[in-house]
């Protein structure tokens, strides 16, 4: 009898060791296309000390990248200037090893990507990102950076 318990408590076991391996510990590849908030940059400003070509558009991804489980950030953008209108392309992505079931730090870094524009003209700029479309307003009296889109940080 305590045999048969045995084998029916062994049998009942072999499915969850064998969920137990259905787990994938390799990283998950993320990938943003078109998405984020998007500034424009005029001229140095005094309260971000990032380095990057002035004027230029930046991409901030809406996501907080772990120190401990986010690896190989790769994020970039292109712009073009055609007359009032400014079409934008930006990429990124990077590897989520959280999925490999190890614990990640609460810190968050940006995603960002950054890209030079030629100097505009004071007027109103239709900017096109992937599939929206909205105007930013250029002048010699405005902030150093103007932005669109929810901040992350």
């Amino acid at each position: 009898m305590l045999s048969a318990r045995c084998i029916a408590l062994t049998l009942l076991a072999i499915p969850l060791i064998a969920a137990c391996g259905v787990f994938d510990d390799d990283p998950e590849r993320v990938e943003f296309e078109n998405e984020g908030t998007v500034c424009l940059h005029l001229a140095d400003d005094p309260q971000d000390y990032s380095d990057r070509d002035i004027p230029s558009l930046s991409v901030t991804l809406p996501v907080c990248l772990s120190s401990s489980c986010s690896e190989a950030p790769q994020a970039s953008c292109q712009a073009s200037v055609d007359g009032t209108t400014i079409t934008l392309t930006s990429a990124a992505s990077y590897l989520d090893t959280s999925t490999a079931g190890g614990a990640c730090t609460d810190d968050c870094g940006q995603l960002q990507a950054t890209c030079a524009i030629p100097a505009l003209e004071p007027g109103e700029y239709t900017v096109v990102h992937g599939d929206e479309t909205f105007t930013l307003q250029v002048d010699a009296e405005q902030e150093p950076t103007t932005c669109h889109g929810e901040p992350y940080f």
